[in-house]
């Protein structure tokens, strides 16, 4: 597993990094399956400078919103084009069944926190993505 995303990583290092600059905008590539206990999520963004954003994780657990990976760390930071984030932090988190993930502009402060949310409050505007876990 650790070497599939390494070389995943590596990938989209060479992809990423070589084409011209987009709008912006968020993808997550993966995560883990549903019942993971080391569960993750990751993707690449485009078209934004890294240290000017970050990512806004949640995940939707017994359709709740969750904030990931922490409450009191709500915003994921970029590794060049790339973000990872750990989405099983306590409780039933492991039960995820969709992982939303937003583009947040830095300087905006920190992003919406959700902690059994009906819905994410994040403008309709800002670059996302969604998947469902499997």
């Amino acid at each position: 597993m650790k070497k599939t995303i390494f070389l995943a990583i590596l990938f989209l290092i060479a992809a990423v990094g070589c084409q011209p600059r987009k709008p912006p905008a968020i993808k997550i590539i993966a995560a883990s399956h549903i019942g993971d206990s080391g569960a993750y999520a990751w993707g690449y963004v485009t078209g934004v400078p890294p240290g000017e954003y970050g990512v806004a994780v949640y995940i939707l657990v017994r359709g709740n919103w969750v904030t990931k990976p922490y409450w009191s760390n709500p915003t994921t930071p970029l590794l060049g084009p790339l973000w990872f984030c750990d989405i099983v932090t306590g409780g039933v988190d492991e039960e995820a069944t969709k992982i939303r993930a937003y583009l947040w502009k830095l300087s905006d402060g920190d992003p919406p926190r959700a902690y059994g949310e009906e819905k994410v409050y994040i403008d309709e505007d800002v670059p996302f993505d969604e998947i469902d876990r499997k």
